[in-house]
């Protein structure tokens, strides 16, 4: 299906690490502000489970410009709770950390992050939400509400997409078409399908969602459509446009549920 698009690839978020057969140790290095445009720091920091023979399993690093607080956080494979104090106490003494520590494993092979809150995206905050969560929630609307329960996904994500437009999005970039790109790597991103931007002029708006996450979890429901991603960028195109719900026009011409190979959505001026 996503055949187009071979660069793609499946990411953890890396929070819950769970890997069978190892004993995954947690670590958080918070660095001074100043370590952020240092250079060698982070080597330093690898370095140090280098040294205890100590391989790393995944390494993330988070900077909040609003808090201006700088941390790395990494899994590896620790044999053990001394072995772990080795890595923290070499690691307190590199150049620009503040302070080290560690989470032992909650049990082999599974771990998860003692520290990280709130998720951010771009610096906002952000609920993370299992696909199979969304799936039973849009099951369960459309099945006991029907078509009054798609009212309610259009006008709420009109809303949401409405304020990312004006509250992210056009105050990160003003071209038009620097915004298509940011919003299309950002839909994809957070889940919600590989969306395209064809068209977007002043008068009308095409974009594609391959691998749409609503419509496959509506498949079996013949009058349940795709409201949820339609009223989020029916809300987009229409703060771009400066207009309200009233004043745009959208559809779903194609919808991988009538057999399409994905969803295409046109909006229009009315």
């Amino acid at each position: 299906m996503l055949s187009r698009f071979k660069g793609l690839m499946s990411y953890e978020l890396g929070r819950i690490f769970i890997l069978p057969s190892t004993s995954t140790y947690m670590f958080r290095i918070v660095y001074s502000e100043e370590a952020l445009l240092a250079r060698g720091v982070l080597i330093e920091c690898l370095e140090c489970f280098s040294r205890n023979n100590v391989p790393i399993l995944t390494l993330h690093v988070s900077w909040n410009e609003e808090t201006r607080e700088l941390w790395a956080f990494v899994v590896a494979d620790v044999p053990d709770s001394s072995t772990a104090r080795r890595v923290t106490d070499c690691l307190s003494r590199v150049n620009m950390v503040r302070r080290a520590e560690f989470a032992p494993p909650i049990s082999n092979g599974v771990s998860a992050d003692p520290w990280g809150y709130p998720p951010l995206l771009g610096g906002q905050r952000s609920v993370i939400m299992r696909g199979e969560v969304l799936s039973k929630f849009l099951l369960a609307g459309w099945s006991q509400l029907g078509t009054g329960f798609g009212s309610i996904l259009y006008y709420t994500f009109f809303e949401a997409g409405a304020s990312a437009y004006r509250d992210f999005y056009s105050k990160l970039l003003k071209r038009r078409e620097d915004i298509a790109v940011l919003a299309a790597r950002a839909f994809t991103l957070m889940g919600y399908g590989v969306l395209e931007i064809l068209e977007w002029s002043d008068e009308k708006f095409v974009a594609r969602v391959h691998d749409n996450v609503e419509c496959k979890a509506l498949a079996g429901i013949e009058e349940a459509e795709s409201m949820m991603i339609r009223g989020m960028l029916a809300g987009f195109v229409a703060a771009s446009w400066g207009v309200g719900m009233r004043d745009v026009l959208p559809s779903e011409t194609k919808c991988v549920k009538r057999g399409d190979p994905y969803c295409e959505f046109v909006i229009t001026r009315r």
